[in-house]
């Protein structure tokens, strides 16, 4: 056999391993456009087993329109910890494979920046939330955020001329500074990721 090549039993891992991603994402989609929010059970016990299956050979990487992250989001979001305890006790066969799943996106890093911290929080972050995960804690709020920038640029002298808001939560202040030459107003944009670095490791996300 040449270098570098895949043998054939490789091949078919890979290729079986494929057909059942395939099959698990058409199954757990149809789930969602068809039935209400899942009782916590063994059922769900094995579809996030499952889910867990799909995100092999995958991180944190994702879109708020990935069916993923909405499946996850539509099972779980306010009722992970209930759901983790249920499956501890459960004695389910597998259990451990949905309790994998899960850890697997309580393992995800959070970049702590206004740029993505507040989209994370969309994606993954709550689930560390409701696990109460170390040095986690729930973001500033819109009003939060607004408070320490006019504080803070006004303390520099900086006026504030416009808002821009994600849908994730995020707040940037759109500010103006005189030029010395014209007195036109430049216009420059603040976050809090720019005011104060990496802002809050375990306090801001």
């Amino acid at each position: 056999m040449k270098k570098g090549r895949k043998d054939s039993s490789e091949v078919s891992v890979a290729t079986d391993l494929k057909e059942t991603k395939s099959r698990i994402e058409i199954r757990l989609k149809g789930q969602m456009r068809s039935v209400d929010q899942p009782s916590i059970g063994s059922t769900l016990v094995e579809d996030i087993a499952d889910w867990g299956i799909w995100m092999r050979g995958r991180g944190g990487s994702a879109c708020s329109d990935d069916w993923h992250v909405k499946y996850l989001r539509w099972t779980l979001l306010g009722r992970c910890r209930e759901y983790m305890d249920y499956c501890k006790a459960s004695g389910h066969p597998r259990a451990a494979e949905a309790i994998q799943a899960v850890q697997k996106v309580y393992d995800f890093k959070w970049p702590h920046n206004s740029s993505s911290g507040y989209i994370f929080h969309f994606l993954w972050g709550w689930l560390q939330l409701e696990l109460e995960k170390p040095g986690e804690c729930k973001p500033m709020s819109i009003q939060e955020q607004k408070v320490v920038l006019e504080k803070t640029l006004g303390e520099c002298g900086v006026p504030i001329l416009d808002w821009l808001y994600d849908r994730f939560g995020g707040v940037k202040a759109i500010t103006g500074r005189e030029k010395p030459t014209t007195r036109e107003p430049e216009s420059t944009e603040a976050t809090m990721e720019g005011l104060n670095g990496d802002v809050g490791k375990g306090g801001m996300s």
